[in-house]
């Protein structure tokens, strides 16, 4: 009897450590004090086709969990830099493109892609 209190109590104890730390950031890094860039996880109907691969000819910091990463995001800092993309499948005819985006601090943003025009736009889905 003293044995299953033992393991469901380890085991209630492990499950709420879990959440705890899933909703306060100790499996996720810190986004503060960056636009945070979703070109990964976005569904086929908004999908650009496009990813980053730097910021102003340096490579992209991405969000980098302590056990897992879950999606990993652009992490840009706030203010006016170049971006260049690159085409997701390859077989476009504009694997590469470079363009200027303002982003500001704190706010998530994805690629968005008009006729042959790609924007960076506030991505309002959570």
């Amino acid at each position: 009897m003293r044995l299953r209190f033992a393991i469901a109590t380890t085991f209630i104890v492990t499950l709420i450590v879990i959440a705890y730390g899933a909703t306060s950031g100790v499996f996720e890094q810190d986004t503060n004090g960056y636009a945070v860039i979703n070109d990964i996880a976005v569904r086929r109907g908004i999908d650009s086709g496009y990813r980053l691969i730097a910021v102003d000819g340096h490579d992209v910091r991405r969000i980098r969990g302590r056990f897992v990463t879950m999606v990993p995001f652009a992490l840009v800092p706030p203010g006016e830099h170049s971006l260049t993309v690159e085409s997701k499948d390859g077989n476009s005819s504009k694997t590469m493109l470079t363009f200027v985006a303002k982003l500001e601090i704190g706010k998530r943003y994805r690629f968005e892609l008009n006729e042959d025009t790609l924007s960076v736009i506030e991505d309002a889905r959570l």
